[in-house]
Formats: C-alpha cells, structure tokens, sequence
C-alpha cells in the first residue's frame, strides 16, 4: 500500500519519504529515487559522505598494541581523551564504540548549580569542543 509518511533518521535529523508499506507486517520499501533524493539532502547537510578509511600504523606499549586517532575524527565526535570505549571484533574488524559518560564532573555540577539558581535553562548535554 502506498505511504507518504515513512520516517528514517541520520544523525538526529529525521526525513519522511514516500514509499510502499506491507498492511500486513508493516515493512516499508523506499523507491530507489526517493532514497537518492534523501542522500542528495543529507550529502548537503554534511550527514552523508563517502565511508571514511584511512590507514594507520599500530604501534606497542607494554604489552598491548594502539591506535592512535586522528585529530579531525577526535573534534567531530567531541572525543577528549578520557572516555571509556568498548572494544569488539566481528570477523577481522575491531569496532570501538564511545561509551556515554553517565556522571558529571564536579565542575560540570557546580556550574550547573550556578545556572539552576541564576534562573537559567540548563542542558544536560555535554558540550562538544
């Protein structure tokens, strides 16, 4: 069945294409043009670009091996230097996935203390560099 209203999601921005909804377990088909026209809008945003691979050399220290990360990488995901990651291998690939940190630090609650009795909207959002 036809539908107007279908919902995908990049990155925190949402668009609604049209397609074809199964009525009986819901799946939804997007037409090859209507995704094109998504990317084409998404490429715009700066959301979509050519899937990043760049080589690096491993290096020892101790008795494990790093990976040192690009500084332009370390800016777009807010990356300080002391996060916790989880670390998995799915066939001969590591993926590292940044854990969200779920304290704040003391000076993170002091000027939100400062904000709160100001009178002033606080976010609960850690600010990116």
């Amino acid at each position: 069945m036809p539908a107007d209203d279908i919902v995908s999601e990049i990155d925190g921005y949402t668009f609604v294409e049209q397609g074809r909804r199964c009525t009986k377990c819901g799946e939804e088909f997007i037409p090859e043009e209507e995704s094109q026209r998504m990317i084409k809008v998404a490429r715009r945003l700066g959301l979509w670009g050519e899937p990043l691979k760049l080589r690096r050399k491993l290096s020892r220290s101790g008795r494990g091996t790093v990976l040192r990360i690009p500084s332009d990488i370390e800016r777009s995901l807010g990356i300080r230097g002391d996060e916790e990651v989880a670390v998995s291998k799915v066939g001969r690939k590591i993926i590292v996935d940044i854990q969200q940190k779920a304290f704040a630090t003391k000076r993170e609650i002091a000027r939100s203390r400062r904000q709160i009795q100001a009178g002033k909207t606080i976010s609960l959002e850690r600010p990116h560099r």
